[in-house]
């Protein structure tokens, strides 16, 4: 009897020794995941951008980084940032039955690396609002000419975003709010026009573009130039395609774009 007590207690001892043990490995898990620091200054690079293993030029490129991806600083060393930046996430997506959020599986993680900040905004960069600003204005005026890169509407419109995230306080939010909306808006529009199915009368039939960041800024920026913009824009995904000589067509635009007009004319007698 005494030589089965004595076991029990020692299958016990071990037990909690074991059970003792596994709180100190979560917390050695916790303190490793804490010197990952995921939340910092946010900031955004102007230009196509290397990033480094270490904050030298002839260390190992770890990755690049696209005009107005996202970046979360972590530590600076003079003319250097150790940054975790989103290089692989497409903000972009083709249309509005595409998810904008993948699974955690299918979502690759930001990169850590060292870039130089020179050319990059932090959100507490002097005018860093008007900067980004200029940049995506520049980007835009790019976009539209032929001989330009081909992915300069999709940097504009990241950098424009930046804008608003980055600055939300900043007079040019507004209109970099819609600007961004704008250019996705007519790059779906262009893929929607080249399908079959936009000859089709009722709008439902064919491809409609994502109204969510349209609507983004009628909700953020009610009665201004841009909300205004923005509701124009919408009148898009309920026009008929082919208007077969239906009077409804053309009779839903004319009612639409009263609506904006009166609301428009009432905002500018308000003063």
């Amino acid at each position: 009897m005494i030589r089965k007590m004595k076991r029990a207690a020692y299958i016990l001892s071990i037990c909690a020794l074991v059970l003792f043990a596994l709180p100190t490995g979560a917390q050695k898990k916790k303190t490793d995941n804490l010197q990952k620091p995921m939340a910092g200054p946010r900031a955004t690079a102007l230009r196509v951008t290397w990033l480094y293993v270490a904050a030298d030029l002839t260390s190992q490129k770890v990755g690049r980084v696209q005009i107005g991806r996202e970046m979360v600083v972590a530590e600076h060393n003079g003319p250097w940032l150790r940054v975790y930046a989103n290089t692989d996430i497409e903000l972009e997506h083709e249309s509005p039955d595409t998810p904008l959020i993948g699974s955690p599986d299918s979502t690759p993680p930001p990169v850590s690396g060292w870039i130089e900040s020179k050319g990059v905004v932090i959100e507490s960069t002097p005018s860093g609002d008007q900067i980004l600003m200029g940049e995506a204005a520049n980007e835009e005026s790019l976009a539209n000419d032929p001989r330009g890169p081909a992915n300069a509407a999709k940097s504009a419109r990241l950098l424009y975003r930046r804008v608003v995230e980055m600055f939300p306080n900043s007079p040019l939010a507004p209109e970099a709010a819609w600007r961004a909306a704008d250019i996705q808006w007519q790059i779906q529009k262009a893929d929607s026009a080249s399908r079959p199915s936009a000859k089709e009368r009722d709008a439902y039939l064919r491809e409609q573009m994502d109204e969510d960041e349209m609507k983004k800024v009628l909700k953020f920026y009610p009665r201004t130039r841009q909300a205004d913009l923005a509701a124009f824009e919408l009148i898009d995904n309920k026009l008929c395609g082919d208007w077969q000589g239906q009077e409804k067509c053309p009779g839903e635009r004319v009612r639409d774009v009263r609506k904006i007009c009166r609301r428009t004319s009432r905002r500018t007698s308000d003063g």
